[in-house]
């Protein structure tokens, strides 16, 4: 199946049938879900996914790198107030793709207790380092964590 056909997939967050392709998201090709409105790319395999987050991604970011601190500080804090639209702090929050942790450095600031998962060992590492975040390095799958957060997000 491709990302462009009409036929439906299975949502990769909540496991619900029928997640369908369509135009909301266009140019991406992606299905989204009914049940809890994921928007994913149906047919890509975890060998896809972990492929595209290494080194040169970063380097390459928007063209200029990921080093612009202060443009990512600056989308962190608009997705912070995003977020507080629909839940407000306190709470444990995790954030899947945390990068360098601007993310989760806005939402510590805001009073959640943030974790992070991030496939890019580099990036996990300068977040912790740098902002001093815990971000874990891997995938989801990776890692061991407690049950029970207020609010989960990837951003990408």
């Amino acid at each position: 199946m491709t990302p462009t056909d009409s036929s439906t997939a299975t949502c990769w967050a909540c496991g619900a049938p029928g997640a369908r392709a369509g135009s909301r998201f266009a140019p991406a090709r992606l299905h989204e879900c009914a049940a809890c409105g994921l928007a994913f790319a149906a047919g890509t395999t975890e060998a896809d996914v972990a492929g595209l987050y290494d080194d040169a991604y970063f380097a390459g970011y928007a063209g200029a790198g990921y080093e612009d601190d202060a443009q990512r500080a600056h989308e962190a804090a608009l997705r912070a107030a995003w977020v507080r639209g629909f839940r407000a702090p306190p709470g444990r929050l995790l954030e899947l793709g945390s990068a360098a942790g601007h993310f989760l450095a806005a939402a510590e600031a805001d009073g959640w207790e943030p974790t992070g998962v991030e496939p890019s060992a580099t990036e996990a590492r300068r977040a912790r380092e740098r902002l001093g975040v815990d971000v874990r390095t891997g995938r989801l799958a990776d890692h061991a964590l407690v049950p029970g957060f207020a609010v989960t997000c990837a951003w990408h």
